[in-house]
């Protein structure tokens, strides 16, 4: 297979002593290939010996988040009764007790233990199965040491090693890229953006630059999904960015809710109110000649009358309730006021796309010669009609503007979808895997694609010219380019269009008219890609792929 692809940039290490952890933290992303390897004290083509990782492993921990740790169940119980209401209902069984009243008084702390253990039992399976999720890490990591690559627990990485990654892997500890080949990182988790960055092995200058645009480094937690690797592990365990988020979160504080607020301002009032009651009755029954007492007594009965037994009870069984409706929703509450919380929530500032969203795409529209094929479905199921102006396509493949153009998507595509599972999973890019599908619910599927169409070259997508490109042999022994990528940069390279009746001309209003296009479906929040092929002569060269494209359409 032919690719034209820009050259990576081999380094050559010398081992030495490694920068001791009291230095200043380095700026891992400005620093040559070579004076990452100096520092690290590594060598890039061996990788470290067992008897150096294993020091390195005593000096450093293991490469694992600290646990954070979980609520204790006593710490649990105990909050269960931190409630200023519990406390008075507390004092009032007691009080009960005290003078005699055991029923009163046993069904008083009788509310008040079935409370505690709705509200125990409820944040104890919350917080087991939070524990758990946080505990998630990644498994085993490729290295290389002495010489030869190794499949090793991640947790027994160290800094200095080199690992190597690979299309679908996780990354396992943040890391200075010193080999990539067309790699590219899904960063959602520590950046918001869903589209994967495009790894290099350049120095950035920029001591200050964000993490986003860091692209030589590579971090804990993100994944690969396209192309090839290999990283200098610069940081492991807490010393990760993921880990610093850890630990910001773990040492964060915490206020009370609105409910536990309103639930603390209505003890505080009925204190007030019970106390103020229990001295007027005390004192007018005392001044009219009654024992005081006997009035006492009569006082703190009525004071004990007055307090909301059920009410505790009564609003945890309503958030327990509240809790399991969420839980139902894929939604773990820690803490069950933070039911009410959410209730009260009224702005929610979040970034969308990848974070909140399922990171999956769906081709909803092609736009070809005059014609819109609108397309349904949702996510990454292979299940949807193509239909125009609301009219079913029996058969889409044998639509040939059509099958073209799911072709061309299909398989300038570097994306791969696994179906092994009830659920798909796609390696790379959500955009291209939608491009896959949508072939998928024509009847074009990507074996049958891959066999009749085999990619023999290729020119990987490129943030200049903004396009992609592949070059295919066809059933009939012809060489094809197939192309796509940005709208205007894929107009501005051709030179003739597919029409209905065949090939014309790309005159400049048909360019104003597909413009005019992309603006329209741009503006309904859509991502748009534009389609084109190039019929290739013998002994194409990368020359050839550049211009005079078959406009196909949106």
């Amino acid at each position: 297979m032919r690719t034209w692809a820009a050259a990576n940039e081999d380094a050559r290490d010398r081992p030495g002593q490694m920068e001791t952890s009291s230095e200043p933290v380095t700026a891992w992303h400005t620093l040559s290939v070579d004076e990452t390897a100096r520092r690290l004290g590594a060598d890039v083509a061996r990788g470290l010996d067992d008897a150096e990782a294993a020091r390195r492993y005593r000096q450093h921990g293991p490469n694992a988040l600290a646990d954070i740790k979980g609520r204790s169940a006593l710490s649990m119980l105990v909050r269960q009764f931190r409630s200023l209401i519990v406390a008075l209902l507390l004092v009032a069984g007691g009080v009960a007790f005290a003078l005699g009243e055991p029923v009163e008084a046993v069904a008083i702390l009788t509310v008040i233990v079935l409370n505690a253990v709705i509200g125990f039992v409820t944040e104890w399976k919350a917080e087991t199965a939070l524990v758990a999720l946080r505990r998630q890490t990644v498994p085993v990591a490729h290295v290389l040491r002495e010489g030869a690559e190794r499949q090793i627990p991640a947790a027994e990485l160290v800094p200095g090693d080199v690992a190597i990654l690979a299309a679908g892997a996780r990354i396992p500890a943040d890391g200075r890229v010193v080999e990539a080949v067309r790699l590219q990182v899904e960063e959602a988790a520590l950046t918001g953006e869903s589209l994967a960055v495009t790894k290099t092995a350049s120095p950035i200058p920029d001591a200050q630059a964000p993490l986003g645009d860091r692209l030589n480094m590579v971090h804990m937690g993100t994944a690969v999904t396209a192309g090839r690797g290999r990283v200098l592990v610069t940081a492991t365990g807490l010393r990760t960015e993921m880990g610093q988020i850890g630990t910001l979160i773990e040492a964060a504080g915490t206020r009370g809710t609105p409910l536990e607020a309103k639930l603390a301002q209505l003890g505080r009032a009925l204190l007030v109110i019970v106390l103020a009651l229990c001295a007027i009755i005390v004192l007018t029954g005392w001044l009219r000649g009654h024992r005081f007492l006997y009035m006492l007594e009569v006082g703190i009965s009525l004071a004990i009358a007055a307090v909301p037994e059920g009410l505790p009870a009564v609003v945890t069984m309503t958030l327990a309730l509240g809790m399991q409706r969420m839980a139902r929703m894929r939604a773990l509450i820690r803490r069950l006021p933070a039911v009410e919380t959410l209730g009260s929530t009224t702005v929610i500032c979040t970034d969308k796309t990848g974070t909140l969203t399922r990171n999956e795409m769906t081709v909803r529209a092609l736009v070809l010669d005059e014609r819109r094929v609108e397309v349904t479905g949702t996510g990454y199921a292979p299940e949807g009609d193509f239909l125009v102006e609301r009219r079913r396509l029996d058969m889409p493949a044998r639509d040939p503007l059509l099958a073209l153009a799911l072709r061309i998507g299909a398989r300038c595509n570097d994306a791969t979808v696994d179906r092994s599972d009830d659920r798909p999973t796609v390696l790379g890019d959500p955009t291209e895997a939608a491009l896959i599908i949508a072939a998928d619910k024509a009847g074009l599927g990507r074996a049958g694609l891959e066999r009749d169409y085999p990619r023999i070259g290729e020119i990987p997508f490129d943030s200049e010219a903004k396009r992609m490109v592949t070059v295919h042999r066809t059933p009939e022994g012809r060489t094809v380019a197939y192309v796509k990528g940005s709208p205007g940069a894929v107009l501005e390279a051709s030179r003739s269009q597919v029409r209905a009746g065949g090939v014309a001309p790309l005159t400049a209003s048909d360019r104003r008219r597909w413009e005019e296009t992309n603006r329209e479906l741009a503006g309904a929040a859509l991502r748009v890609l534009g389609l084109a092929y190039r019929e290739l002569p013998e002994g194409y060269g990368p020359d050839d792929l550049g211009g005079d494209l078959v406009f196909v359409g949106l």
